[in-house]
């Protein structure tokens, strides 16, 4: 029995420690694995969360999307009307330019006509002029004859008388 004895105790010697150490480490790994569900169920959340978090950007990116093609179309609209108020535009500004030209074209033929109209008023009052003066001096002749047969005639006229 003793021998028995001896033998479970040495057999047994240390199992103590050894359970203490099962025990130990069995507590470690069920806090591990504690910690890991809490960790996955943090994760879980926080995944849940991100998730919550893309679905909402993705439909923020898609109302954006659908604001740009909106403003876009737009934009598209507006750039066609601008293009086409700039096309008018050009063709006023054309036909203003030519009419432009087309005054100025006028305006010089116009003075052109006036300078002709001008010499030929000066020639004709150069003219007028010369004729004017011929007249005066042939006025101022016949002015003179004029009183030289008024002299004559009076003279005769005396002679007439006296005699």
């Amino acid at each position: 029995l003793k021998e028995r004895l001896v033998w479970y105790e040495t057999k047994y010697d240390g199992a103590e420690e050894k359970e203490k150490v099962l025990v130990d480490h069995t507590n470690s790994l069920a806090e591990r694995l504690r910690l890991t569900s809490l960790s996955e169920e943090h994760l879980a959340t926080k995944l849940a969360k991100l998730e919550a978090r893309l679905q909402n950007k993705e439909m923020e990116l898609d109302q954006a999307r659908m604001n740009a093609i909106e403003e876009k179309e737009a934009l598209g609209s507006r750039v066609t009307q601008l293009e086409q108020a700039l096309v008018n535009t050009e063709h006023k500004a054309e036909s203003l330019t030519e009419k432009l030209e087309k005054k100025v074209l006028e305006s010089n033929e116009m003075k052109v006509r006036f300078e002709k109209e001008r010499q030929l008023f000066e020639r004709q009052i150069d003219a007028s002029k010369e004729c004017l003066m011929e007249l005066i001096a042939s006025s101022k002749e016949d002015k003179r004859m004029f009183e030289q047969d008024s002299k004559e005639l009076r003279r005769q006229l005396l002679d007439i008388q006296s005699e």
